[in-house]
């Protein structure tokens, strides 16, 4: 199993390859959208957005399937390598890459 700063850069990888050129600051929010009671995820929610060099904010998108597939499962694996750390299940994964300083912060959310 890859551990969280293996998850990490790869998403940061994949994001910055496939957000726009003129991204300085790429966002990933990841929601899960649990079934019932259970902890399983059912269908999942992306949000892609990116703030260019003139501060500007817009939202951008991954066409291919396959791509979106790898982030959703690498967000996955972050969440269930977090469950069995017993560090907490999450709802929603918030990622910033700021391209500037070559930095990311992580932020998560959890369900009452």
């Amino acid at each position: 199993m890859k551990n969280d700063i293996d998850i990490y850069n790869e998403l940061a990888h994949v994001l910055i390859n496939n957000a726009p050129q003129e991204a300085i600051i790429i966002k990933l929010k990841f929601v899960v959208k649990v079934e019932f009671d259970t902890e399983e995820s059912g269908m999942n929610e992306f949000f892609f957005d990116y703030i260019d060099g003139k501060n500007m904010e817009n939202w951008f998108g991954i066409n291919d399937g396959g791509i979106v597939s790898r982030i959703g499962n690498l967000c996955l694996a972050l969440r269930e390598q977090m469950k069995q750390s017993e560090q907490g299940v999450w709802n929603a994964f918030n990622l910033v890459i700021d391209l500037k300083v070559n930095k990311f912060s992580a932020d998560f959310e959890y369900q009452d």
